[in-house]
């Protein structure tokens, strides 16, 4: 991820936005590992569920995310290290299950 972070400002050749086109996959990759790797957010929809699980390195003191959306249910999340984590949901309608998993560390 890294890599791709780095080269975000080279010119990123598209035959349809020309040599300046954008670079998606950036955002893309930095949302996913942040919700996915960080958060631990684990959604399941057939369940109805969301769990979630702090995964902050050391020298990370917190993480948030507001408006998470799943299906027509909005979240937001913060985890404070392996010490704490709020689940909110800000959407109707609510998940049958919000569980924030404990903390793990590392």
């Amino acid at each position: 991820m890294q890599h791709v972070y780095d080269l975000r400002e080279d010119q990123h050749a598209n035959s349809a936005q020309g040599a300046d086109g954008d670079h998606p996959e950036v955002s893309f990759s930095l949302l996913g590992q942040t919700v996915e790797g960080l958060l631990g957010v684990t959604p399941d929809a057939p369940a109805r569920r969301l769990t979630t699980l702090s995964r902050l390195p050391s020298g990370m003191d917190w993480v948030k995310i507001n408006d998470l959306r799943v299906g027509r249910s909005g979240f937001s999340l913060r985890h404070d290290g392996a010490r704490r984590s709020v689940l909110t949901n800000t959407r109707t309608p609510p998940r049958r299950s919000l569980r924030a998993a404990p903390s793990r560390s590392g």
